[in-house]
């Protein structure tokens, strides 16, 4: 019932509710009543009037009643304003003026829409230098070794998914929606990657981009992301939990920024997406929005906002993808025609160490030495050969490798594990002393023990062998 008619109904007396109490305090009557008896015993002669008094007290429930009235109207129109969002003052739904977006809408087989824009890339499209077709002849063992991940070993590039997210918070939770998912394949068909955003231009058109996606997530034989692991995938799966569904992929996921910082751990460059797209493809951004303007830019745009900082969203999100490609060409180029430099390759043998294939290891410290050893990473590099021999039982090559990492710099951790190997290894007491006593950065008790041990082996006479013992 609107306001107006519930203000005649209380306007109209008590007929509604006859055992109501008007202000009066009587039963059965209201205000009106009163007066109409008023003006009756007025109007008929040989009557007893109303007196002055009598009058008197009638405006002043007149009064009363005027200003209940006033309050009464004030409240429910307070009340009445409250509408929902989205909604016009006479409840119906309101259409928010927005100004259109380069997408096309996509009706779900319930009659829920999205939108979305499929786009064939050209076959010579670049990050910079680098093709995107250079992904094609990634090797996937040497991307698995990298990502320490055996599952993509057997993993084609060709039927993988690059999916990246642009959502309504940075913090991830229940309330953050991925109102854009953008997407990249290679397609067999057009020769050529396809690269798709999927757009929500209401939070109603989730539960059918969702379904879209879902889809998408069948066909791929395994995702690439960047930060994926940590932020995109728990955020996806927590949307189709919300709409009681399953996430639609569990086959293996190559997260390139677990392999961005373990490639390029010490370096002065940060490991964020547009940070490698600069140091690496030497790529500047033009009129690019900033990550973090991303979920205000589209708030606004639902609100009737302007509509350019959301076309720079679809631009960001879809070169986002596209350096995903770039650098999955680059980081799975097969050992003899990498282009990672020295150090990186350093950080690659230590991958390979890590994952167990030493003989990968040290392949690539061969051609690391072979590209030249420079100041930049001599150290790093005769360190991690040191290493490869200790784990191959190498020990007067790992003591060697130890010592020319000492000519470059020489700092306790160094010393220490030389001194481990002469000592323990080689048998070679005296070379450990001198090793010992110029620190090993240990505490001084067992610095001290360590000294006096060798000490005494050197001072001990030594014991004659037996006849025929070896």
């Amino acid at each position: 019932m609107s306001f107006s008619s519930r203000l005649s109904r209380f306007g109209k007396g008590s007929g509604a509710n006859p055992g109501a109490k008007n202000v009066d305090g009587n039963l059965g009557d209201d205000a009106d009543s009163v007066r109409r008896a008023h003006a009756t015993e007025a109007s008929e002669p040989g009557e007893n009037a109303p007196t002055e008094a009598e009058q008197g007290t009638g405006r002043a429930h007149n009064s009363i009643l005027e200003d209940l009235r006033a309050r009464m109207a004030k409240a429910l129109s307070k009340h009445e304003t409250k509408l929902p969002r989205g909604h016009d003052s006479e409840g119906e739904a309101s259409v928010v003026f927005r100004e259109s977006l380069p997408l096309e809408v996509v009706e779900s087989p319930s009659g829920a829409t999205f939108e979305r824009r499929l786009r064939g890339e050209s076959l010579d499209a670049r990050v910079g230098p680098a093709a995107l077709t250079d992904a094609l002849e990634a090797s996937m063992p040497w991307l698995s070794m990298l990502a320490l991940d055996e599952s993509l070993a057997v993993c084609n590039i060709k039927e993988a998914l690059f999916l990246d997210t642009e959502t309504t918070g940075l913090s991830g939770g229940t309330g953050t929606v991925a109102f854009l998912v953008g997407l990249a394949w290679w397609s067999e068909d057009d020769g050529r990657f396809m690269t798709e955003l999927l757009f929500l231009p209401t939070f109603a058109s989730e539960e059918p981009m969702l379904d879209y996606l879902a889809a998408r997530l069948r066909k791929a034989s395994f995702l690439v992301t960047f930060n994926g692991k940590s932020f995109d995938i728990p955020l996806l799966k927590t949307r189709y939990a919300l709409h009681r569904k399953a996430f639609p992929f569990e086959g293996p996921h190559l997260d390139l920024l677990h392999v961005a910082r373990r490639i390029h751990r010490g370096r002065e460059f940060s490991v964020r997406l547009q940070s490698l797209e600069q140091v690496l493809f030497g790529l500047e951004r033009e009129g690019d929005i900033p990550s973090s303007q991303v979920p205000q830019a589209y708030l606004a745009w639902l609100r009737g906002g302007d509509s350019a900082p959301v076309r720079a969203v679809l631009e960001h999100n879809t070169q986002d993808v596209l350096t995903m490609v770039a650098l999955v060409g680059l980081y799975g180029r097969p050992l003899g025609q990498s282009l990672l430099h020295g150090k990186e390759l350093v950080a690659a043998a230590r991958a390979a160490k890590k994952a167990g294939n030493t003989t990968q290891a040290g392949a690539v410290l061969a051609v690391a030495e072979g590209r030249g050893i420079d100041d930049s990473f001599a150290r790093d590099f005769h360190l991690e050969k040191a290493a490869l021999y200790k784990h191959e039982g190498s020990w007067a090559d790992a003591a060697t490798s130890y010592e020319e990492a000492r000519a470059w710099l020489d700092d306790d951790r160094v010393r220490l594990e030389l001194a481990k190997v002469y000592e323990h290894r080689l048998r070679d007491a005296k070379a450990a002393l001198t090793v010992a006593e110029q620190g090993t950065g240990e505490v001084f008790e067992r610095a001290t023990k360590r000294k006096q041990r060798l000490t005494k082996k050197l001072t001990a006479p030594k014991q004659r062998k037996l006849p025929g013992v070896s």
